[in-house]
């Protein structure tokens, strides 16, 4: 109870962050329209943290990360309780930003490049066949895998 956000960080004692949130239970704002102040400074205190989250060494494992964030949003419901609006705008403060984490942009990258490779590849082995008249075998490529791998190792397709 007695280290700042800011001192958990320093300290790696990221573990902690979710019973961070309890410190804000009984000062917790309604979700009104006239407590929107309160609110605001409460969601600023999660976007802290998450950004906190998202620069620290010990969160570059995705999966950390993620279990870290989940807690952090299973304690803040605990402390929401009943303020359903208030709930939703956690979540979407702390939850919006796991599907943008760095490793699943590498990972989209990744199958991007894939494709576009394998694209190629058929591309250059379907322009072989249709050249040397192979209508047959340049029809079969594009539903039997198998064979087009095998055409790809006889014709030296890379």
């Amino acid at each position: 109870e007695g280290y700042s956000r800011e001192e958990m960080f320093e300290k790696k004692l990221l573990m902690f962050l979710p019973f961070y949130i309890l410190r804000f239970e009984k000062k917790l704002p309604t979700g009104r329209v006239k407590d929107k102040k309160r609110l605001q400074e409460f969601l600023d205190e999660f976007e802290k943290i998450r950004e906190g989250m998202e620069i620290s060494p010990e969160c570059k494992d995705p999966e950390c990360y993620v279990k870290l964030v989940e807690l952090i949003i299973k304690v803040s419901d605990h402390v929401c309780g009943t303020k359903q609006k208030v709930k939703k705008e956690v979540r979407e403060v702390m939850g919006g930003k796991v599907l943008t984490l760095q490793s699943d942009k590498i990972k989209e990258q990744g199958r991007q490049e894939g494709r576009q490779e394998g694209e190629g590849l058929l591309a250059k082995l379907m322009n072989k066949l249709l050249s040397i008249g192979k209508n047959e075998d340049a029809l079969k490529v594009t539903t039997d895998v198998k064979y087009r791998k095998k055409l790809y190792a006889q014709y030296g397709i890379k």
